[in-house]
């Protein structure tokens, strides 16, 4: 007598519902034992979010249970408020990716989930959601899979020098590009006026703010997500000292004091 496989005839399957906020778009139901997530519209579960990598992560199957890897993704996958590379998966474990919260479940019911890759209207989402100037700004924030360059905005007196003596500098790990440190406040984010200017879809105009107020170099974080951490820990604020790294979604800094 043939064996049946009870994962395609039992009434509930392994599957995933996806949400924008509490807002759910629909679910996916789970049918081989290697599932792949991203915006490239070749993938599994396709979501065309421009803050989703085009091969985000992969669910799979290993001994009988479930797991998600990140592969190597530019903004992450998050549980909760930490960052994740491999996880196990149980009934109701949620994921972040991009802006979207995705669920896994082990008792769908088979009515309700899709068999052809899924795909969502991301442009119409976020022009309900944000409006128009948000629509206007896609095609601006991330265009590619990788960090893009920092530009930095140089700041000077009116007689065309530097505001104060550096004592410390910004570095970006990845263009060695610096920022000096100076008395004052120092702005991270993607508006016109921060000194370190990046993007995003996630970024806030003024994501960050470093602070030098002759004693101490204090960063503070001024929004929550993608968070901002120092030496792999999420802060809200934090004493810099020399070498820490901060990371932002998927940019990366270094303080360096001059000697």
């Amino acid at each position: 007598m043939t064996k049946v496989n009870t994962l395609y005839t039992n009434t509930s399957m392994i599957g995933i519902k996806i949400l924008l906020g509490d807002r759910e778009l629909g679910s996916h139901t789970i049918e081989k034992d290697t599932v792949l997530i991203g915006r490239a519209p070749e993938v599994d579960i396709c979501i065309p979010n421009l803050s989703v990598s085009r091969r985000h992560g992969r669910i799979f199957k290993k001994n009988g249970k479930w797991f998600y890897e990140d592969l190597c993704s530019t903004n992450g996958t998050y549980q909760g408020v930490s960052k994740v590379s491999l996880c196990q998966l149980s009934s109701g474990t949620e994921l972040v990716i991009g802006r979207c919260r995705l669920i896994f479940s082990e008792s769908m019911d088979k009515s309700g989930g899709s068999k052809s890759p899924y795909a969502i209207d991301i442009r119409k989402i976020l022009e309900e959601e944000e409006g128009e100037h948000l629509k206007s700004q896609i095609d601006s924030t991330i265009k590619f899979d990788k960090t893009a360059v920092i530009k930095i905005q140089p700041r000077h007196n009116g007689n065309g020098d530097k505001k104060c003596r550096a004592v410390a500098y910004l570095e970006c790990s990845d263009t060695k590009d610096k920022v000096d440190i100076e008395e004052g406040e120092i702005f991270i984010g993607k508006d016109e006026g921060c000194r370190v200017r990046i993007n995003g879809l996630l970024i806030g105009s003024r994501h960050a703010k470093i602070s030098y107020d002759g004693q101490n170099i204090i960063i503070t974080a001024l929004k929550s997500f993608p968070a901002v951490s120092v030496n792999g820990v999420k802060i809200t604020e934090r004493v810099l000292k020399s070498d820490d790294y901060i990371d932002i979604g998927s940019y990366r800094f270094r303080i360096r004091f001059y000697k």
